[in-house]
């Protein structure tokens, strides 16, 4: 499979849902999907060609209380670096933009399909 893998900080509720409904997750309402998108701090998109193959969402109180939610990589597309690139990606994010130099309570709980 050739890729041409980039990453972008923008995700529709269509794009959301469809990553999670393919990796098994529950599709979640699209008016509750657009709030949680518009609510999060950050956003990664990896997208192959332009189609959404993974993402993850930032959540904080910009203090030092950060949660990582929704990290999903479309199944055929595991294995291959993707979720390790998106995750160094929320990182950096996370260094740089809530409290630069501190400590920080990061979260990143599993969930059950």
């Amino acid at each position: 499979m050739k890729m041409n893998i980039t990453y972008t900080n923008t995700l529709t509720s269509e794009e959301y849902n469809d990553i999670r409904a393919s990796a098994g997750f529950k599709v979640i309402e699209s008016s509750l999907a657009i709030n949680g998108i518009k609510n999060s701090a950050f956003i990664v998109c990896a997208r192959d060609g332009g189609k959404a193959i993974g993402m993850t969402r930032v959540i904080t109180d910009y203090s030092h209380m950060v949660y990582i939610a929704d990290v999903v990589v479309r199944p055929e597309y595991q294995g291959k670096g993707i979720g390790r690139q998106i995750m160094e990606r929320v990182m950096d994010y996370i260094n740089e933009n809530i409290a630069p130099g501190q400590s920080k309570f990061i979260s990143l709980v599993t969930a059950d399909k």
